[in-house]
């Protein structure tokens, strides 16, 4: 009597949307964006790692220096 009523079928077809949409979330909430954030600063770590080790204190003060003298041109 229920099975062959139009109204239980829109029901059930609602209800099991809803619990496959339920499942797909469960199953992706290990990939969702929060990750993302832990590592948004990963490049910039890597960029100071890989990039800023070669810079020496007398390169810092010359370039420092020519700075300076740029501004107070002005």
């Amino acid at each position: 009597k229920f099975g062959s009523s139009t109204f239980f079928m829109v029901i059930l077809a609602i209800l099991m949307t809803g619990l496959g949409m339920l499942m797909m979330i469960l199953v992706k909430f290990a990939t969702l964006s929060h990750k993302e954030a832990k590592r948004m600063w990963q490049p910039m770590r890597d960029l100071q790692i890989k990039h800023f080790d070669d810079v020496k204190d007398e390169d810092l003060a010359a370039e420092r220096a020519r700075i300076d003298a740029v501004v107070a041109a002005r």
